[in-house]
């Protein structure tokens, strides 16, 4: 199931999201699921932004604290160690 994770530093309602790209021809999947979330933040006054990158930078600059949320990871067993 997918998850969203905020660091807790949003302001002035915008908030900056960021997901792993996906492979060419397979970007339908992050633009149907930015639809979604674009839609219910906007119903309770928020602004997205969407930023793609590799997930080992998503990683490092979340723990900086650099976006407001990672969306689209999924569990996986091998990660928890």
């Amino acid at each position: 199931m997918p998850k969203l994770v905020f660091n807790g530093l949003a302001s002035e309602k915008k908030l900056i999201l960021v997901a792993q790209k996906y492979a060419h021809g397979i970007d339908y999947v992050l633009k149907f699921q930015e639809e979604i979330i674009r839609e219910a933040y906007k119903e309770v006054g928020y602004q997205v932004t969407f930023q793609h990158m590799p997930w080992v930078r998503i990683l490092k600059e979340a723990e900086k604290g650099l976006y407001d949320g990672v969306y689209t990871a999924w569990f996986k067993k091998e990660r928890t160690n």
